[in-house]
């Protein structure tokens, strides 16, 4: 119930609990979904042309950078991240090293693997052409749904075999 009021105050449609009874309240809420799911798919897709906008000029500026090496590119990148996330991190009052204590390997694997991703990924834009640069960091989709299939028994359905096979 409160996530329907908020979805509707999000929305701008007003609701009092009157109207949530009946049968004209199932029509009213698909509505509001379909209002919100409108603007999220919009948001989305805003959101999405502005991370490949952001990509795109990162790429260009690791290429760019002559004088500086691919390491030394994502040690400022992290310190920036690291920067930027930490006040947010304490403000909310969240334990950066996880909630558990078999949260802090898994945490500290997936850092040095996204750690060599990033440093391998600004190796790639500095010593190929840019154009292939990001056509190899874009595998990953590939990548990882052979590896969900295989390790983690992820089950495989018929589109993402007709994607793996077209990208393959």
């Amino acid at each position: 119930m409160l996530s329907i009021n908020v979805l509707a105050k999000e929305s701008n449609v007003k609701l009092n609990s009157n109207q949530l009874t009946g049968k004209s309240a199932k029509r009213k809420i698909f509505i509001l979904f379909a209002k919100c799911t409108k603007l999220l798919s919009l948001q989305g897709l805003f959101l999405a042309l502005v991370s490949g906008i952001f990509y795109s000029l990162s790429a260009y500026f690791v290429k760019d950078l002559d004088n500086l090496s691919a390491g030394q590119i994502a040690v400022y990148r992290s310190c920036f991240l690291f920067a930027v996330t930490l006040p947010q991190a304490v403000k909310l009052k969240k334990n950066v090293f996880g909630r558990k204590k078999g949260d802090r390997l898994q945490l500290f694997v997936a850092g040095v693997a996204g750690t060599f991703n990033l440093i391998l990924s600004y190796f790639a834009f500095k010593y190929l052409p840019l154009g292939v640069g990001s056509v190899t960091t874009n595998c990953s989709p590939f990548i990882t749904t052979i590896i969900s299939r295989i390790f983690l028994k992820e089950p495989c359905g018929v589109m993402q075999s007709i994607t793996v096979a077209l990208t393959f």
